[in-house]
């Protein structure tokens, strides 16, 4: 019985359905080098793992200043 092997990497395609834009959007975000890149044969591949943690990291940093603020606030509302 054949492994199925899992890709480790996104084209510039899949990010663009992923995110819901368009291809220049994506080419924008290829070049700003929010993630890595490579190129393979021609073909720009952005490492899954990279993608990933760009795509869920900041978010998560927002959520934890913003909970932080509002306990800072009512910390000082409760005084």
């Amino acid at each position: 019985m054949a492994s199925k092997i899992e890709r480790q990497v996104y084209s510039v395609n899949e990010i663009m359905i992923m995110l819901g834009i368009g291809r220049t959007k994506a080419y924008e975000l290829v070049n700003a080098n929010y993630f890595r890149t490579l190129k393979v044969g021609g073909q720009i591949v952005i490492p899954k793992r990279s993608f990933d943690l760009w795509l869920n990291g900041p978010i998560e940093e927002i959520f934890n200043i913003i909970d932080e603020e509002d306990s800072n606030e009512n910390d000082v509302l409760s005084s």
